[in-house]
């Protein structure tokens, strides 16, 4: 069933007149001859239309101008039955539509107050911005034993750092931007250097990790270029990149204050140096089911044999799939 748009329109005026000027939120919810029951409930056909025929922005907003009424976030009871069913069906969950509405998931009179919401979630675009301003210094994402202040905060709200850290879209691409530049001063003993550097790499067939590097070398190359990712920059490479940074770490260590940032390869994404025949051809048989389906591949996608392969020799298949943004780079 299909609503013109002079019908959506006079089913939406008076649902709003409705909502607003009714006392009872319930009124004719389950009253299967009420008017507006027929005309409303996702249970027959005009409601489920009419609901079908509403934008995402519509509902939140109903959300909005019911927090603005209250002064906080409303509770599934603080809304129309109609409104609260369309939102429902929508976002699944009221936490999930409070949050899509830019509201805090404490809803009802016992929540938070718009007015201390609004307070905490500027003091968090404020700690997004002080954690992107330190990962550009320091052209690594930083420990949170670096930003103590910060990490306090989001324990207190039940917010990990590696969520932090995601959220603030601290990733390659951010580095890219605000972390690595050309050195262009570079002497022939410093370049000589890099090819050192880009030597080892081929010879382990991946990037070195800094531990693997020569000290002196090491000290040198970051001297003139700043940070270890960029000397990588100067070369074609990236560092290697746990997946899930920060979140091997207990709760219990991290007050001990141990370090047990575990590099196991499987764990990380990191680029492929190898000059070997057949992963060259299961690399490009990758790439080419790529862009003929226009989307990453699943495993189930590619032959049994070319993905062991590929997996044998980046370490994991999440880390194959990774080798199709270096060669786009």
């Amino acid at each position: 069933m299909l609503l013109n748009k002079e019908r959506k329109k006079e089913l939406l005026n008076n649902l709003l007149d409705q909502a607003e000027r009714t006392a009872d939120l319930e009124e004719g919810m389950g009253d299967f001859n009420a008017e507006i029951y027929i005309n409303y409930s996702i249970h027959t056909d005009t409601g489920k239309a009419f609901y079908r025929s509403l934008s995402d922005e519509l509902l939140l907003s109903v959300l909005k101008k019911k927090a603005d009424e209250l002064g906080h976030s409303p509770a599934q009871k603080e809304i129309f039955w109609v409104w609260r069913e369309y939102i429902k069906a929508r976002f699944e969950r009221w936490p999930y539509a409070l949050k899509a509405a830019g509201l805090s998931k404490a809803a009802g009179k016992g929540g938070k107050s718009l007015q201390q919401f609004e307070k905490e979630k500027e003091e968090y675009y404020r700690f997004l911005q002080m954690i992107q301003d330190k990962a550009a210094e320091l052209c690594r994402i930083p420990h949170p034993k670096e930003m103590p202040q910060i990490l306090a905060a989001l324990e207190k709200r039940g917010i990990s750092w590696s969520d932090f850290v995601r959220e603030a879209g601290i990733d390659r691409k951010f580095f890219r931007k605000r972390g690595v530049y050309a050195v262009h001063n570079l002497d022939a003993a410093e370049k000589e250097q890099l090819q050192s550097l880009l030597n080892l790499a081929w010879e382990i067939g991946r990037p070195p990790l800094k531990e693997e590097v020569p000290t002196v070398l090491l000290q040198n190359l970051v001297s003139k270029c700043g940070s270890y990712r960029n000397v990588l920059f100067q070369i074609g490479l990236e560092p290697i990149e746990k997946k899930r940074s920060f979140s091997m770490k207990t709760e219990e260590q991290r007050k001990k204050g141990e370090k047990k940032h575990r590099r196991v390869l499987k764990e990380c994404y990191y680029q492929i140096l190898t000059k070997d025949i057949q992963y060259q051809k299961d690399i490009r048989a990758l790439w080419e089911w790529k862009e003929k389906e226009g989307r990453l591949p699943e495993r189930r996608d590619i032959d049994p044999e070319v993905r062991r392969r590929l997996q044998n020799v980046c370490g994991s298949w999440e880390n194959a799939l990774r080798q199709l943004e270096y060669i786009k780079r």
